[in-house]
């Protein structure tokens, strides 16, 4: 279990952690994620419309974010775009439909918004939580995490298959 973020190059650490992944490793940065991945994946059950652009705005630099457009590319199979913003962390999803947006908005501190083409604007608790949650969830988890392998590849299993779903 590794911190892309107590790196002072976290990007240029993600490259060579590519390069020397071994099955059982995992990082913070992506145990970060799991709430966005959830709503993410929530939201597309719900809305069930075909993504045709995304976008992941956050901090310049955030390796969280990296990981979670690389994550998006090859399961949706759309090029993500890196927009950066003043932070702090993630501040939003974008995800690009013919019926219109669906967006992830935390522009600051624990209060998100979910919008969804045709919906009412929903409120979500979307909190920053603290190092100690996320190595517990970790140590929950001792196998190989091949989400994470595929995010952090930024190819592999999702790419080629049948409708594209989070």
């Amino acid at each position: 279990i590794t911190d892309l973020y107590a790196n002072r190059d976290p990007l240029g650490v993600l490259q060579a952690r590519i390069r020397s992944y071994v099955p059982g490793d995992t990082d913070l940065a992506w145990t970060r994620l799991t709430l966005w991945r959830s709503i993410l994946a929530a939201a597309l059950d719900q809305a069930r419309l075909e993504v045709t652009s995304a976008a992941v705005e956050a901090e310049a630099e955030n390796p969280s974010a990296e990981l979670l457009a690389r994550w998006l590319e090859v399961r949706l199979r759309v090029p993500v775009q890196r927009v950066a913003t003043p932070g702090p962390v993630i501040t939003a999803v974008r995800l690009g439909t013919d019926e219109g947006e669906i967006v992830i908005d935390r522009p600051e501190g624990a209060p998100a918004t979910l919008d969804l083409p045709g919906r009412p604007t929903r409120t979500l608790a979307l909190m920053v939580r603290p190092t100690a949650e996320l190595i517990a969830e970790e140590l929950r988890r001792l196998d190989a995490d091949d989400t994470y392998a595929v995010a952090l590849r930024g190819q592999g299993s999702g790419a080629g298959e049948g409708a594209a779903h989070v």
